[in-house]
């Protein structure tokens, strides 16, 4: 039995908002060889992955998707190709930030229907940008960006104001293909810290910031950096200034 597409639904949530809920198709592409899928048929009689055989399914009803490559790898920071501190966007509170991000090549939006461009955001703790005159983050859901083309790195500065600890998350796609989950480091306090991660490719199409607090609300962003190509510049201090010089593969 040959597999081509898998069909799964996920519900989120917000707290005080209301509630989003949404459906996702996955499509197999390219990567299929290198990807492990599971879906359990709504019966619970099978479960069929991407080898084309249907195996034993796992007591009970619903429909799951899973989906990783584990294709990511951290790295430090890194000038790209593109570089987002959100100083000409609008400030205030939308879905999505209005003028787009990365040089037009992106949108950045809340799935909860907040996302805010501010220079300073009170909450528990009162953070402030990072290097640049403005920071953006989500109010009610979680913080998603999409790509015009594929990407090969993403990285910046997190924080959040949100009473700790807080976790964050990154989720990478292609398409709809899940690519891989990594965990994003979020100091306490309001403090910023880097996060960046690399593909072997430019194959990342989509990414998912969230917390796992107030239905994934309240990771702040700053000085975002991504590359469309390979390899990743990576940022070293010499005699105290900043060079660029192409990052060990």
């Amino acid at each position: 039995m040959r597999v081509d597409t898998a069909v799964f639904v996920r519900i989120g949530c917000t707290v005080g908002i209301g509630a989003v809920a949404f459906a996702t198709v996955m499509t197999s592409s390219a990567l299929a060889e290198e990807v492990t899928v599971t879906v359990v048929e709504e019966d619970g009689s099978a479960v069929t992955t991407h080898d084309g055989l249907e195996h034993t399914a796992p007591e009970g009803p619903g429909r799951t998707q899973e989906a990783s490559t584990g294709a990511l790898t951290p790295v430090g920071p890194f000038v790209g190709d593109k570089s987002e501190g959100f100083t000409t966007q609008t400030t205030g509170a939308s879905n999505c930030v209005i003028e787009r991000v990365f040089d037009n090549m992106a949108d950045l939006c809340s799935t909860g229907g907040c996302l805010i461009v501010t220079d300073t955001w009170a909450f528990s703790c009162t953070i402030a940008s990072n290097n640049t005159p403005r920071l953006a983050g989500s109010c009610s859901g979680y913080s998603v960006y999409t790509f015009d083309m594929p990407i090969s790195a993403f990285g910046g500065y997190f924080g959040s104001n949100a009473q700790g600890p807080v976790n964050g998350t990154a989720r990478f796609y292609n398409g709809d293909l899940l690519l891989d989950t990594v965990d994003i480091a979020i100091e306490p306090g309001c403090a910023w810290a880097w996060s960046g991660w690399e593909a072997p490719d430019a194959i990342i199409t989509r990414v998912e910031v969230e917390s796992d607090v107030f239905g994934g609300a309240f990771i702040q962003m700053d000085d975002m950096e991504v590359n469309f190509g390979d390899p990743v510049p990576a940022i070293e201090e010499s005699w105290g200034r900043i060079k660029t010089k192409y990052a060990d593969r």
